[in-house]
Formats: structure tokens, C-alpha cells, sequence
């Protein structure tokens, strides 16, 4: 049901202020310390959803639920990638899963209607892409600060493209203008619409590039896991080359990089 409850923000489209929570709907909601936040509601076991092209903020059922087990029509629209938020580290996160009280952003590029029910099962006719989406190679890179820890992916796949590809990339999700990471750090790509990218896959071949931004309010350090065997892989920075290997960090100062 529709609960009062000041200085929280809903999602659609833009970011508007709201002054209830309704069941099925994501919030932000901005404190100045740690606090509890109890809501009465009636615990509904299955919900529909409107999407619409680009980020929609929804809620979840009560209990948890797989998000592979989502139903959507028509399927091919909406992104794979669950995105939720911890507010420890003001990181946004891939989950596997829909938690009860929990707010999760959605990528579409196109209406759809999306259900989601406690009690079903994965649905056995589900939409499998024309091309198989497992990357040639694909690897990790983690940026560590004082209080952060956030990481970006990266890799190779041959149906991937010079742009931002559908089902392959993964945008981060929107943050309200008040909320933000301590830290920026993302991959970049030349369509604006789809920058800042949480996973960015370039076309297979024996060469590729990725441009990176980083932008530190302290000091920190780059950390990179899975890099592909047989590859020469070089960090560039300010004009300088350094030749990265798994597990070796590498220290940046604080500011733009």
C-alpha cells in the first residue's frame, strides 16, 4: 500500500520526489547518519511492470527471487544485468537476485512488460539470443581507495562493436544529483548515451584499446585479475606506458587520470 514518508526520490525517466512508497516502485532515500527505516505494507507475491527505453528504478516482491526467473515481453528488450546499490560504498553492484525491500535499476531499449512472481519458476521457453554472449576472454579491473572498492570489466567477443553493444556493454545506472560516488571510474566509449559503462567488450582480434576515467578525491590503486593469456597488455597514462600483469597494483594520485 501507499505509505507516507519524507525526502525520497523515485526514478522514472528522471528523478522526482516522492512522499510515498507504493509497492513495486525503487527509492533513494538520503540520511545524514545510520538509521532503521520501518514501513507497513501488505506483502504481495507477484507484480507486474510498465518498462520503458533506458533506466527503470523498481522494487521486488516479497521474499527472493531469482531475476532469472523474470518474465518479459517482448524479452529481447531488456538488458540482462540487474543492477542494486550499496550504500556503504555508493557502488552500484550486479545481482543475481530480487530481495524484498530492496530497490534495482533495469536497462531496456524498448517498452516491455516485465512480471516478476515468488512462486514461479524459470520459464522454460525463454528468449535465447541469435549469438552466444560468453566473451572470448574477459577480465577485471578494481580500483581500490581508503573506503571504496570498485571494480569495472573488460575483455573481447566477436560480435562486439567499436560502440556500445546491447546485451554485451553494461551502462552504470543514473545517480541522483545528491548522491554520488567518492570516486568516478568507468570505461568510455564514443556514444555519450551510453557512457559511463561498467563493462565494456571491443571486437576480437590481436589488438584493442579501451579508454578508462578515473577521477580520485584521495589516492589509490589500480588491481587487475583474469587478464587473457598471449596478450601484451599496457596501462598508458599521461603519456606513459606501464606494463601490467595480474595481481600487480599500480598507485595513482589523487584527481583526473
Amino acid at each position: 500500500r501507499s505509505t507516507p514518508f519524507p525526502y525520497t526520490a523515485l526514478f522514472r525517466s528522471a528523478f522526482e520526489i516522492a512522499s510515498t512508497f507504493e509497492f513495486g516502485n525503487g527509492y533513494w532515500v538520503q540520511t545524514i547518519q545510520s538509521c532503521n527505516v520501518a514501513v507497513e505494507y501488505q506483502s504481495l507475491c507477484s507484480l507486474s511492470y510498465a518498462l520503458t527505453p533506458s533506466w527503470d528504478l523498481i522494487g521486488s516482491v516479497d521474499g527472493s527471487v531469482p531475476w532469472a526467473n523474470r518474465v518479459s515481453v517482448p524479452p529481447e528488450v531488456v538488458n540482462p544485468a540487474l543492477f542494486g546499490f550499496n550504500s556503504a560504498t555508493q557502488t552500484y553492484f550486479i545481482s543475481p537476485n530480487m530481495e524484498a525491500g530492496n530497490g534495482y535499476f533495469v536497462h531496456t531499449i524498448g517498452n516491455s512488460a516485465l512480471t516478476i512472481d515468488c512462486a514461479a519458476a524459470a520459464p522454460e521457453n525463454r528468449f535465447r539470443p541469435v549469438v552466444e554472449f560468453t566473451p572470448s576472454w574477459e577480465s577485471i579491473i578494481s580500483l581500490e581507495t581508503g573506503d571504496q572498492h570498485q571494480e569495472l570489466m573488460f575483455g573481447m567477443h566477436p560480435s562486439a562493436s567499436s560502440g556500445f553493444d546491447m546485451f554485451l556493454d553494461i551502462s552504470f545506472p543514473p545517480y541522483p544529483g545528491s548522491t554520488y560516488a567518492v570516486s568516478k571510474f568507468s570505461w568510455v566509449v564514443d556514444d555519450p548515451a551510453s557512457a559511463p559503462l561498467y563493462k565494456s567488450l571491443v571486437d576480437d582480434g590481436r589488438h584493442a584499446s579501451w579508454e578508462l576515467f578515473v577521477e580520485l578525491s584521495e589516492s589509490g590503486e589500480l588491481l587487475w585479475r583474469d587478464l587473457p593469456k598471449g596478450y601484451r597488455c599496457l596501462l598508458w597514462n599521461g603519456g606513459q606506458a606501464t606494463r601490467i600483469y595480474d595481481g600487480i597494483s599500480i598507485p595513482l594520485p589523487s584527481g583526473k587520470h
